[in-house]
Protein backbone atom coordinates (compact mmCIF):
# COMPACT_ATOMS: atom_id res chain seq x y z
CA UNK A 1 0.00 0.00 0.00
CA UNK A 2 1.08 3.32 -1.30
CA UNK A 3 1.80 6.32 1.00
CA UNK A 4 0.20 9.96 0.52
CA UNK A 5 -2.11 11.99 -0.09
CA UNK A 6 -5.48 11.74 -2.04
CA UNK A 7 -6.45 14.68 -4.75
CA UNK A 8 -9.39 15.83 -2.35
CA UNK A 9 -7.05 15.83 0.95
CA UNK A 10 -4.52 18.24 -1.07
CA UNK A 11 -8.15 20.38 -1.96
CA UNK A 12 -8.96 20.49 1.52
CA UNK A 13 -5.51 21.73 3.14
CA UNK A 14 -5.05 24.24 0.71
CA UNK A 15 -8.48 25.36 0.61
CA UNK A 16 -7.85 25.44 4.76
CA UNK A 17 -4.10 27.06 4.19
CA UNK A 18 -5.67 29.94 1.93
CA UNK A 19 -9.06 31.03 4.45
CA UNK A 20 -6.16 31.00 7.28
CA UNK A 21 -3.75 33.23 4.92
CA UNK A 22 -6.63 36.15 4.35
CA UNK A 23 -7.60 36.05 7.33
CA UNK A 24 -3.80 36.81 8.02
CA UNK A 25 -3.47 39.06 5.77
CA UNK A 26 -6.28 41.24 6.49
CA UNK A 27 -5.40 41.44 10.28
CA UNK A 28 -2.04 42.78 9.55
CA UNK A 29 -3.47 45.72 6.58
CA UNK A 30 -5.70 46.89 9.51
CA UNK A 31 -2.77 46.99 11.85
CA UNK A 32 -0.78 49.01 9.49
CA UNK A 33 -3.94 51.21 8.87
CA UNK A 34 -4.07 51.15 12.81
CA UNK A 35 -0.31 52.34 12.99
CA UNK A 36 -0.64 55.05 9.74
CA UNK A 37 -3.48 56.72 11.66
CA UNK A 38 -1.97 57.00 15.14
CA UNK A 39 1.03 58.38 13.13
CA UNK A 40 -0.52 61.16 11.39
CA UNK A 41 -2.78 61.84 14.42
CA UNK A 42 0.20 62.59 17.07
CA UNK A 43 2.20 64.91 14.22
CA UNK A 44 -1.17 66.43 13.99
CA UNK A 45 -1.64 67.32 17.95
CA UNK A 46 2.03 67.74 17.89
CA UNK A 47 2.27 70.71 15.65
CA UNK A 48 -0.94 72.06 17.13
CA UNK A 49 0.25 72.29 20.62
CA UNK A 50 3.21 74.01 19.61
CA UNK A 51 1.45 76.62 17.26
CA UNK A 52 -0.71 77.15 20.67
CA UNK A 53 2.15 77.16 22.86
CA UNK A 54 4.54 79.73 20.63
CA UNK A 55 1.47 82.28 20.63
CA UNK A 56 0.66 82.06 24.04
CA UNK A 57 4.07 82.48 24.76
CA UNK A 58 4.34 85.54 22.02
CA UNK A 59 1.55 86.84 23.93
CA UNK A 60 3.09 86.53 27.24
CA UNK A 61 6.44 88.09 26.55
CA UNK A 62 4.74 91.70 26.84
CA UNK A 63 5.82 93.67 29.44
CA UNK A 64 2.72 93.50 32.13
CA UNK A 65 2.45 97.38 32.06
CA UNK A 66 2.68 97.82 28.31
CA UNK A 67 0.55 94.68 27.05
CA UNK A 68 -0.53 93.81 23.35
CA UNK A 69 -3.10 94.74 20.69
CA UNK A 70 -3.91 92.08 18.13
CA UNK A 71 -5.06 92.52 14.33
CA UNK A 72 -6.83 89.26 13.40
CA UNK A 73 -8.22 88.83 9.84
CA UNK A 74 -8.36 86.61 6.66
CA UNK A 75 -6.92 83.70 8.69
CA UNK A 76 -4.10 85.67 9.96
CA UNK A 77 -2.40 86.74 13.41
CA UNK A 78 -1.03 90.09 14.36
CA UNK A 79 0.05 91.18 17.48
CA UNK A 80 1.87 94.74 18.88
CA UNK A 81 3.41 95.30 22.15
CA UNK A 82 2.11 98.79 23.15
CA UNK A 83 3.96 101.44 23.66
CA UNK A 84 7.14 99.43 23.46
CA UNK A 85 10.19 101.51 22.19
CA UNK A 86 11.01 100.24 19.81
CA UNK A 87 7.65 98.72 18.68
CA UNK A 88 7.56 94.89 18.63
CA UNK A 89 5.21 93.25 16.01
CA UNK A 90 4.98 89.55 15.92
CA UNK A 91 2.91 88.52 12.86
CA UNK A 92 1.39 84.42 11.94
CA UNK A 93 0.49 84.61 8.27
CA UNK A 94 -0.43 80.94 6.92
CA UNK A 95 -0.08 80.24 3.05
CA UNK A 96 -2.26 78.72 0.46
CA UNK A 97 -0.56 75.23 1.83
CA UNK A 98 -2.14 75.88 5.47
CA UNK A 99 2.03 76.09 6.51
CA UNK A 100 2.00 79.13 9.51
CA UNK A 101 4.75 81.10 9.41
CA UNK A 102 6.11 83.84 12.02
CA UNK A 103 7.89 86.82 11.42
CA UNK A 104 9.03 89.47 14.23
CA UNK A 105 9.01 93.17 13.41
CA UNK A 106 11.37 95.30 15.90
CA UNK A 107 11.16 99.00 14.87
CA UNK A 108 9.89 98.30 11.76
CA UNK A 109 12.75 95.73 10.61
CA UNK A 110 11.25 92.43 10.01
CA UNK A 111 12.92 89.67 11.13
CA UNK A 112 13.64 85.97 9.56
CA UNK A 113 10.63 84.26 9.35
CA UNK A 114 10.34 80.97 11.32
CA UNK A 115 7.94 78.25 9.98
CA UNK A 116 5.52 76.71 12.69
CA UNK A 117 4.59 73.48 11.67
CA UNK A 118 5.88 70.73 9.31
CA UNK A 119 5.16 70.72 5.05
CA UNK A 120 2.40 67.63 6.26
CA UNK A 121 -0.23 69.69 8.31
CA UNK A 122 -2.07 72.39 6.98
CA UNK A 123 -3.86 75.02 9.52
CA UNK A 124 -7.52 75.61 8.87
CA UNK A 125 -9.63 78.68 9.37
CA UNK A 126 -12.49 76.36 10.68
CA UNK A 127 -14.16 74.63 13.22
CA UNK A 128 -14.10 70.94 13.10
CA UNK A 129 -16.53 68.84 11.31
CA UNK A 130 -16.22 65.58 11.70
CA UNK A 131 -12.90 63.77 11.02
CA UNK A 132 -12.72 63.22 7.40
CA UNK A 133 -10.39 64.67 5.25
CA UNK A 134 -9.83 66.54 3.21
CA UNK A 135 -10.99 69.72 4.86
CA UNK A 136 -13.63 70.41 1.60
CA UNK A 137 -14.80 74.34 2.20
CA UNK A 138 -12.33 75.22 4.90
CA UNK A 139 -9.47 77.81 4.45
CA UNK A 140 -6.47 78.42 5.88
CA UNK A 141 -5.68 80.21 8.51
CA UNK A 142 -6.33 80.89 12.61
CA UNK A 143 -9.92 81.75 14.10
CA UNK A 144 -8.75 84.37 16.41
CA UNK A 145 -11.72 87.19 18.51
CA UNK A 146 -11.12 89.24 21.06
CA UNK A 147 -14.12 91.63 21.60
CA UNK A 148 -12.60 94.48 23.48
CA UNK A 149 -8.76 94.44 24.91
CA UNK A 150 -9.72 93.35 28.06
CA UNK A 151 -11.29 90.38 26.88
CA UNK A 152 -8.44 87.71 26.87
CA UNK A 153 -7.93 86.28 22.50
CA UNK A 154 -9.47 83.09 21.99
CA UNK A 155 -7.71 81.29 19.63
CA UNK A 156 -9.66 78.43 16.83
CA UNK A 157 -7.57 76.22 15.59
CA UNK A 158 -7.84 73.20 13.30
CA UNK A 159 -5.03 71.37 11.95
CA UNK A 160 -5.37 68.84 9.48
CA UNK A 161 -2.61 66.44 8.15
CA UNK A 162 -1.91 67.63 4.75
CA UNK A 163 -1.78 64.00 2.65
CA UNK A 164 -2.88 63.72 -0.89
CA UNK A 165 -4.52 60.06 0.01
CA UNK A 166 -8.09 60.00 0.88
CA UNK A 167 -7.98 57.04 2.95
CA UNK A 168 -8.88 57.90 6.74
CA UNK A 169 -5.83 55.89 7.79
CA UNK A 170 -3.35 58.50 6.07
CA UNK A 171 -5.80 61.84 7.58
CA UNK A 172 -6.02 62.84 10.68
CA UNK A 173 -7.84 66.43 12.03
CA UNK A 174 -7.80 68.05 15.17
CA UNK A 175 -9.51 71.12 16.49
CA UNK A 176 -8.12 72.94 19.91
CA UNK A 177 -9.19 76.52 21.75
CA UNK A 178 -6.96 78.38 23.65
CA UNK A 179 -7.67 81.48 25.38
CA UNK A 180 -4.82 84.14 26.35
CA UNK A 181 -5.23 86.72 28.09
CA UNK A 182 -4.11 90.47 27.24
CA UNK A 183 -1.76 92.05 29.33
CA UNK A 184 -3.77 95.77 30.83
CA UNK A 185 -1.88 98.30 30.63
Amino acid sequence: MKKGFTLVELVVILSIFGILMIAGTDFLIQAVRNSNRSAMENEVRQNAGQILQDIDSEAKKADPSIGFTYVAGNGNLSMTTVNSSPTRVVSYATNANGILTKTITIGGVPGASAVLNSNSVSVLNCPLSGTGCPAGACTKGLVVSQPTISDPLLINLTVESNSSFTRTDYCAKLSLTDSVTARQY
